[in-house]
């Protein structure tokens, strides 16, 4: 692992640092198992309210919690001490979703460079995990991304960014940290089996989530899980669950 100084100078001028090798191969299974079942429940879903997503399935956990691997990596997810670094301060989960590159695909709603904030802010409100589930390699769809993108409000046009993009890899098992200013996109794959990661950006507590995840909470939880998934920063429904002692509030101190 490299130093929190290290990680903050690269995260701070390249904008990304990948982690080779974080995840341990029993885990790598389990979440490839459930990435796959999640993936069908979503494109059911997908097609049944008339959008198409393909190769994408949003808000995993919001169907598969419980018993499932998703919830097992959340609480004891890793690198906690490097994204402690890049905020400062508590964050929480603002998505949670499953990227699957299959061969050949010309997905537009992943292959097209983006940030994943639509705002342009040069502040750290919001970073990219990126877990491989999967060997990132030269020619399995591997994310493309400009280094120092991050620093700059304006977007590359597709030819220049497709003239730059460096191709994000490391083996399966391995974590890539980005700030999500960070301008990106899926490659093509051009083998012939599909390459699979989960992604999600984590944000500060004071902004809305992509999805409630609040609702996955119960009493039983860690305080980490009730942290990642915004429990500590809910805002009150009515004057009565505002006015409350500290410990009793929704939206807890500390959260900014």
């Amino acid at each position: 692992m490299i130093s929190l100084e290290e990680f903050e100078d690269r995260i701070e001028n390249d904008g990304v640092v990948v982690f080779p090798s974080v995840v341990d191969e029993p885990m790598l299974e389990r979440l490839r198992k459930d990435v796959a079942t999640a993936y069908d429940i979503n494109r059911k879903m997908q097609k049944e309210n008339g959008v198409d997503y393909p190769g994408v399935a949003h808000h995993m956990i919001k169907s598969m919690w419980r018993g499932y691997s998703f919830a097992d990596y959340l609480e004891n997810l890793p690198l906690r001490e490097y994204i402690s670094v890049y905020f400062g301060g508590p964050y929480i989960l603002n998505a949670f979703s499953g990227l699957l590159n299959y061969p050949d695909a010309r997905a537009e709603y992943q292959n097209r460079p983006h940030r994943d904030v639509r705002t342009y802010f040069p502040v750290r409100l919001s970073l990219n995990m990126l877990t491989f589930l999967d060997d990132f390699t030269e020619d399995n769809g591997s994310t493309l991304y400009i280094t120092g993108s991050h620093l700059k409000k304006e977007m590359p046009s597709n030819e220049e960014f497709h003239a730059r993009a460096e191709k994000m890899l490391g083996p399966a098992g391995s974590i890539a940290l980005f700030n999500s200013n960070l301008v990106h996109s899926g490659g093509r794959n051009l083998t012939d089996k599909v390459r699979r990661c989960i992604g999600f950006p984590l944000i500060r507590p004071f902004m809305k989530q992509a999805c409630d995840y609040t609702t996955l909470v119960t009493d039983s939880d860690s305080d980490w899980m009730k942290q990642i998934l915004g429990y500590n920063s809910r805002p009150a429904k009515d004057l009565n669950e505002f006015y409350q002692p500290v410990g009793k509030r929704t939206y807890r101190m500390g959260q900014g």
